[in-house]
C-alpha cells in the first residue's frame, strides 16, 4: 500500500477504531452482568444454628481432650471406646453400646455427640444404664398406631395403596416428629448436659439432624478421616465429602479446616455435591455453590459470585466513560488529518527508522549476500542480451558492395585528417 488511503476511507477506519470498537467492547460487557448468576440466596438460621454447632464442638474438645469421631470407619463401637476412654475409664465398653450402632454414621454423629453424656452414671455414660429410664416409641410402635386408626383400615379395605396418601404421609410425619420430641426429652432427662439445643423437628428417625432450608443432614467429618471419606454417608443419595482449599492440587491434596473438622449444609437446592473439589471452584458448580460449612458461614459460591460482580459492574461503569472520550476524539482525529497524509508517511517514517538502525554482521552478510546474486544477475542478463543482439558493422548483404562517395572533380584533395 504505496499509495495514501483516500479521505473517506481514512474516516471509515477512525470511525470503526474510535466509535464502533469501543461501543461494542460496552455492550459485551453489559451483557456479562446481565447473565452472572446471582448470588445464593440461603437461610440465616442455618449460619446461626452452624456458629452454634461449632462452638458446641469446641466445649467438647475442651471438655474430653479432642473433637468427636465421625464414625468414618467400620467400627463405630471401637472409636467410642478410644474417644471416651480417659474421661470414663470405668466405662463397660462391651455393654454400653446405643442401639443404632451399626447405623452410626457422619450423618448422624452431630446428634450422637452434642446431646451429651450421662455423667452420672459413669460405667454406662452412653445408654445411661439398661434400666435407667423408659426410651421413647420406636418408629415400629408408631406405624402400629397407625394402622390401627379406623381411616386407615377403611382405605386399605377398599384397595388403596395407603402408604402413598396425603393423609397417611401426614400421620408418619407427625408421629417422626412426636418420636424425636421424646427422644430428646428422653435424652435431656438421662443426659443432662447436652451442648446444644435440638429443635425436634429437625430431627428424623435416624437421629439425622437437618438444616433449616432443607431437610437433608448435617454431615460432619473430623480432620483425620478427610483423606478418606466414607463411601456413603447418607443413604443411596448425592454424598458429601469435606472441601478442598484453594491452593490444593493433584499432587498435593489440602483440605479446609485440615486440623479440626468440617461440617457440610446441604444449601437451599438439598444436593451436596458428589464431588471433594476447591472452594474456590464452588461457584462453578450449582450443588456447591450454595452450600453451607463450618469454616464459612455463607454459601460457598457467594464470595466469589459477588467478587466477579462487583468487578464486573466496575468494567461496565469505566468502559462507557472511555467510549464517551474515544468518541468525542473521532471529529478531531478526522479534523487534524489531511487528505494527501495516508500510509505513504507511515512507511516513510518507517524506512526511516530502519535506515537509523544497526542491522547486525550476521545480518549484513546476508543483505551483502543478496545484493552479489542481484548483481551477478543482472549481468548474466546483460550478457546474454549483447549476445543475442545483431551487431552494426557487419554486412548482411557479402554480395553488394559497399557504397563510396563521388568527389567533384572541380573540389581539390582535402587534407587528411589528424
Amino acid at each position: 500500500m504505496s499509495e495514501p488511503l483516500s479521505f473517506i476511507r481514512r474516516i471509515s477506519i477512525s470511525a470503526l477504531f474510535l466509535i464502533v470498537v469501543p461501543w461494542c467492547i460496552v455492550l459485551a460487557i453489559c451483557l456479562r452482568v446481565m447473565l452472572l448468576p446471582g448470588a445464593p440466596t440461603f437461610d440465616d438460621r442455618d449460619a446461626e444454628e452452624m456458629k452454634q454447632i461449632v462452638a458446641a464442638l469446641e466445649s467438647h474438645r475442651a471438655k474430653y481432650g479432642e473433637y468427636p469421631p465421625d464414625f468414618s470407619t467400620d467400627d463405630p463401637a471401637r472409636e467410642i471406646r478410644e474417644h471416651l476412654a480417659n474421661a470414663f475409664p470405668l466405662r463397660d465398653h462391651e455393654v454400653d453400646l446405643p442401639g443404632n450402632l451399626d447405623s452410626l454414621n457422619p450423618s448422624n454423629a452431630l446428634y450422637f455427640w452434642l446431646r451429651g453424656m450421662c455423667t452420672s452414671n459413669p460405667q454406662f455414660p452412653v445408654t445411661g444404664g439398661r434400666n435407667h429410664l423408659k426410651p421413647p416409641m420406636t418408629i415400629e410402635e408408631a406405624v402400629e398406631e397407625i394402622e390401627s386408626l379406623d381411616s386407615i383400615k377403611l382405605m386399605r379395605d377398599k384397595g388403596v395403596n395407603v402408604e402413598k396418601t396425603n393423609e397417611y404421609q401426614e400421620l408418619f410425619r407427625s408421629y417422626e416428629i412426636m418420636i424425636a420430641s421424646q427422644m430428646i426429652e428422653h435424652d435431656f432427662k438421662m443426659y443432662r448436659n447436652s451442648l446444644f439445643p435440638f429443635v425436634a423437628r429437625k430431627l428424623n428417625r435416624n437421629r439425622e439432624y437437618s438444616a433449616w432450608s432443607n431437610s437433608r443432614p448435617l454431615v460432619y467429618f473430623r480432620s483425620d478421616s478427610f483423606t478418606d471419606p466414607p463411601t456413603d454417608t447418607i443413604g443411596n443419595e448425592d454424598i458429601a465429602f469435606p472441601y478442598q482449599s484453594p491452593e490444593s492440587s493433584r499432587e498435593r491434596v489440602r483440605y479446609m479446616a485440615a486440623t479440626t473438622f468440617q461440617i457440610v449444609n446441604a444449601g437451599q437446592d438439598g444436593v451436596y455435591g458428589s464431588s471433594s473439589i476447591r472452594t474456590s471452584d464452588a461457584y462453578l458448580d450449582d450443588a456447591h455453590c450454595d452450600n453451607i460449612t463450618s469454616f464459612s458461614f455463607l454459601p460457598l459460591g457467594r464470595t466469589q459470585l459477588a467478587k466477579q460482580r462487583k468487578t464486573a459492574v466496575r468494567q461496565c461503569m469505566v468502559t462507557p466513560l472511555m467510549a464517551i472520550f474515544c468518541t468525542l476524539l473521532y471529529p478531531v482525529a478526522v479534523a487534524l488529518r489531511r487528505p494527501e497524509e495516508g500510509v505513504s508517511v507511515l512507511s516513510r517514517s518507517l524506512r526511516a527508522q530502519w535506515s537509523n538502525t544497526k542491522p547486525s554482521a550476521a545480518w549484513k552478510r546476508i543483505l551483502d549476500r543478496q545484493r552479489n546474486r542481484k548483481r551477478i544477475s543482472a549481468i548474466d542478463r546483460m550478457k546474454v542480451a549483447h549476445l543475442s543482439a545483431p551487431r552494426h558493422n557487419e554486412n548482411p548483404n557479402p554480395n553488394r558492395q559497399p557504397r563510396t562517395l563521388s568527389r567533384s572533380r572541380n573540389t581539390q584533395d582535402s587534407p587528411p585528417r589528424k
